[in-house]
């Protein structure tokens, strides 16, 4: 064991011997535990590609060990404060004391009504109860930490699904070792994979970047899988001659993604059918740009290495666009991508707050005569409008479903949510202001549009031609991401 871990586990000790000696009070008691299970500071990215490979193994090591001892001093000393309350009751009633010595110490539970105890022991009882759920918690914990201890001593990464299959016997289901490490990432300030797990993976990614010196342009429509991994999630920028001159047989000259010089957008997709959509047309070939799924909300792996691309293509001014539904779920991907407010930690380092929205907005979605799309219009293209004032008509120029009594209680949070969000923020207030005015639109007008409305109704026709869309002739193959260039290049996107 460290010295660190047998510094922390002395000054316990120490602390729990006087606390005895001179009749700790349970308040101070409990004061000096709180402040004893201080989560430490969180290992952000920037920590870890500083540090070394054994250095951040022995800094895992050593807060597990550390958030062992604290759980052994939290245990000690409730049992200790559990044994003074027993003794000071016990010398307050003794006729209880000589009932627990005849059926034992957990036997109160058991006893009928007229025989339970009184005083100072019920409230012992009371309490007993109220940390089962603590008790319980810590026990949890301890299963799984036991397992990534020996993952980390070992120097092996598995998923949180393989821990689940080896404890399937202590957890009901996987939500709930999920939770657990969550928990776990909180408490000991360290990412999952500095653990010895990932979690599973979903999503693709494709277009003009390679991956282990293999082009995903040439890759299939159906996109790379995203790998779980931190050093496979890394981002370096090469110029494209010097990606093609390395040879596809060594990948191990090569590690993570290699952004193209030429490189104009980050598309972010919120669904795999769209994102297939767009590699089936290779819009890549259109403009150059990276396409990023993660099949609905992102996972950190999706986030991670999003974070990446935009960090390496910060200083040639590459922007970061989404494409997502026009409903609240929409929204909250979008929320979760630029602001992730999710309880994992490590997910916060990689939000990207410069990320734009590039449709489905309401000038996509509404008729043309609305005078708040007008203004979205105006907004979007980087004009100051004042408040729009007038009526939202009903009646969308698209496929659309009416919204539910969730969706009511969904895009009523994210308003609150994005007000508590940004309050203080330096996103500007023009920013701040399209986006509110956005989800106020889609609020009031309660119609939720899906992306792939817009090329699916080519076969019926109803889409006339207008200011911002398509005529119905000119929806053939490769018309959606005609339209979807066409909004980047007008820098159609708030």
């Amino acid at each position: 064991m460290h010295r660190a871990a047998y510094a922390l586990g002395d000054s316990c000790a120490k602390e729990t011997a006087a606390g005895a000696a001179g009749g700790t009070t349970a308040f101070s008691r409990k004061s000096q535990r709180r402040q004893v299970l201080k989560a430490p500071a969180f290992v952000s990215s920037d920590n870890i590609r500083t540090s070394t490979s054994i250095s951040l193994r022995d800094e895992a090591v050593r807060r597990m060990e550390s958030f062992v001892l604290n759980v052994i001093y939290e245990i000690v000393t409730y049992q200790g404060m559990k044994y003074e309350r027993q003794r000071k009751g016990d010398a307050q009633h003794p006729a209880d004391a000589a009932l627990r010595s005849e059926d034992g110490d957990d036997a109160c539970e058991l006893r009928s009504p007229e025989r339970q105890p009184s005083g100072p022991n019920l409230l012992t009882v009371s309490s007993q109860q109220q940390q089962l759920p603590r008790l319980r918690l810590l026990r949890q914990q301890l299963l799984v930490l036991r397992h990534l201890y020996a993952n980390v001593q070992l120097g092996v990464i598995c998923t949180q699904r393989d821990v689940y299959y080896r404890l399937v016997r202590f957890f009901p289901d996987q939500g709930c070792v999920n939770r657990v490490i969550q928990q776990l990432v909180q408490q000991l300030g360290l990412p999952r994979q500095l653990l010895g797990v990932v979690p599973g993976t979903r999503g693709c990614v494709g277009g003009s970047l390679s991956f282990h010196g293999i082009d995903l342009r040439r890759y299939s429509s159906e996109g790379l899988p995203l790998p779980v991994l931190r050093e496979e999630l890394s981002v370096v920028w090469r110029p494209k001659h010097e990606c093609e001159s390395i040879p596809v047989h060594s990948p191990e000259d090569i590690e993570g993604f290699e952004l193209h010089n030429d490189i104009r957008y980050i598309i972010v997709v919120e669904k795999h059918a769209v994102f297939f959509r767009l590699m089936e047309e290779k819009i890549f070939d259109r403009v150059s740009c990276v396409l990023l799924t993660s099949h609905g909300f992102p996972t950190a792996a999706a986030l991670t290495l999003l974070s990446n691309l935009h960090r390496t293509a910060t200083d040639v001014g590459v922007p970061v666009v989404a494409l997502v539904d026009y409903n609240p779920s929409g929204l909250s991907i979008l929320q979760q991508y630029k602001h992730d407010t999710g309880r994992i930690q490590e997910n916060r380092y990689a939000s990207v707050h410069s990320l734009r929205w590039l449709g489905l907005r309401g000038c996509h979605v509404l008729h043309d005569g609305s005078t708040e799309v007008a203004d979205s219009q105006r907004l979007s293209s980087g004009i100051h409008a004042g408040d729009a004032v007038g009526h939202i008509p009903r009646v969308a120029r698209l496929p659309f479903q009416p919204f539910t009594q969730r969706d009511d209680v969904m895009i009523s949070n994210i308003i609150a949510r994005w007000a508590a969000i940004w309050k203080g923020c330096d996103d500007g207030e023009d920013a701040q202001r399209v986006w509110f005015r956005e989800a106020q639109i889609m609020q009031t007008s309660r119609v939720k549009v899906e992306l792939e409305a817009i090329y699916e109704c080519s076969a019926s026709g109803p889409y006339e031609p207008t200011q911002k869309g398509f005529s119905s002739q000119s929806l053939h193959k490769g018309s959606f991401s005609t339209w979807v260039c066409r909004g980047l290049f007008r820098r159609d996107y708030i």
